[in-house]
């Protein structure tokens, strides 16, 4: 046990002496390495030979520049930028692209024009086949009233006339109207084998009134005009034989309403031949159902009858305490021609 012990002191003598021997031989070393350190030599210098002449000058400036053309890139339309097509400070010319911009929403609307334009043209076919029905309708209307128009007029004529299909003798068709063939049609289930075809009548009729023009034969009442009273008497107006022109059958006469009860003046228009009357007519002229007292219980109504060169009486007719009138126009009275002034 104890010799143990000397062993390990031991041990530990020569381990510590090892280690002050490498330090003081480090040490030596260190002192020594100083010592034979030399000093840095000198620099090296240039040396030009000094002379006289011109040399440049040189300046630095900050400076922006600018081109003899300045124009501005503005876009026509704005959109993300994809790509630009030129270099800086190359030249352009007018229709080179310069900038490419993303087509994609341009494509978007122009797909929806497009359609849009799609969609009107349709409805423009669908207007003009609307046009088309209109206009045939108008046209299918057009024709009805050329066709009933000239019918119209007949039956007005008739049943102012009160004359029935079977009363007419003799039917002439004159006119344009009347070469429309369903206005033939009609005029024959009328009339029947009455309706004689003239050829060029409106021809024959214009010369034949040139003709009667020329030989001054003027026509006449052939039938008398008068008017049938309250006690039934025929009181003339114009007698037969009346030059048939305006200014000559035109007259204003007062009559006194002896009947009133029922708010209406009849005045009866009648033509007579040979004492026996014929084609009466009968006009309502609105008069008072109560009369004040200075009209003594009649009430006054002016008739006036003229003759327009058209051959067509018209009558007028007003009471003297209405502001409503009666007028009606007679397109069937009955001429005749005066021969007696007849140039030979």
């Amino acid at each position: 046990m104890k010799f143990n012990s000397f062993l390990k002191l031991k041990h530990m003598a020569w381990a510590s002496g090892a280690l002050v021997a490498a330090v003081l031989v480090n040490v030596v070393a260190r002192s020594g390495a100083k010592a034979s350190v030399q000093p840095p030599s000198a620099p090296v210098v240039q040396v030009a030979a000094v002379e006289e002449r011109d040399v440049p000058v040189y300046g630095e400036w900050v400076g922006t520049l600018t081109g003899q053309v300045n124009a501005d890139v503005k876009a026509q339309v704005t959109g993300y930028l994809l790509k630009r097509d030129y270099k800086e400070g190359s030249v352009v010319h007018k229709g080179e692209p310069l900038f490419e911009i993303d087509p994609r929403p341009f494509r978007t609307a122009l797909d929806q024009a497009n359609g849009q334009l799609e969609q009107s043209q349709a409805q423009l076919i669908q207007d003009e086949a609307q046009l088309a029905t209109a206009e045939a309708n108008q046209l299918k209307s057009q024709l009805n009233v050329e066709k009933y128009e000239p019918l119209a007029k007949v039956d007005a004529v008739t049943e102012e006339a009160r004359l029935t299909p079977r009363d007419i003798d003799l039917v002439l068709l004159i006119g344009g109207s009347s070469r429309i063939p369903l206005v033939q049609r009609e005029m024959q289930e009328r009339f029947g084998s009455r309706i004689t075809h003239v050829k060029n009548a409106d021809t024959i009729i214009a010369e034949g009134a040139a003709l009667v023009d020329y030989m001054g034969m003027h026509p006449v009442l052939a039938r008398s005009i008068g008017v049938r009273l309250s006690n039934g008497a025929f009181y003339e107006l114009f007698p037969a034989g009346t030059m048939a022109k305006p200014g000559i059958c035109e007259k204003t006469i007062n009559f006194f309403c002896t009947d009133n009860r029922d708010g209406e003046a009849k005045l009866v228009l009648v033509e007579k031949y040979e004492g026996r009357e014929m084609n009466e007519r009968i006009l309502g002229i609105p008069v008072s159902a109560e009369l004040p007292r200075k009209y003594n219980h009649c009430e006054r109504v002016s008739v006036t009858l003229s003759l327009d060169e058209d051959l067509v009486l018209r009558v007028f007719g007003k009471g003297a305490t209405q502001e409503r009138h009666a007028s009606a126009e007679y397109h069937d009275l009955l001429f005749a021609l005066d021969i007696s002034g007849v140039r030979s």
